[in-house]
């Protein structure tokens, strides 16, 4: 991996020890946590991004943004399986939205499931 950028490294150290926040105070932050989760990602990180979201998954459970990110980054990390399921909740959650469909469907393909019935 190779290293991250001095900004992005600084917002996920910070986020990191927040960690330990009450449930309220996650809940305020998770659009935070679903940035800089989805930043690591695309710069490679996926495992960092993984360990980051992993925590949150109760904060996260009603939100479309952190489930989709988070299938994203199962993904990235070749947790197909889990993907798999964040992308169901996220599609759940934002039935209408175009890149949750795609990846929804696409995610299917992988996992060699029909997608017919999500549409």
């Amino acid at each position: 991996m190779t290293p991250l950028r001095p900004e992005l490294d600084a917002r996920y150290t910070a986020l990191k020890r927040g960690l330990g926040d009450d449930a309220a105070a996650l809940k305020t932050r998770l659009p935070d946590y679903v940035r800089v989760a989805h930043d690591l990602r695309r710069e490679g990180a996926g495992r960092l991004a993984a360990d980051l979201l992993a925590p949150l998954s109760e904060a996260g459970a009603l939100d479309a943004g952190y489930q989709f990110t988070r299938a994203l980054t199962l993904r990235s990390v070749q947790d197909l399986e889990g993907a798999y399921q964040a992308i169901r909740k996220a599609k759940h959650l934002a039935p209408s939205q175009p890149e949750i469909a795609f990846a929804a469907a696409q995610f299917c393909f992988e996992t060699w499931r029909p997608s017919i019935a999500w549409f």
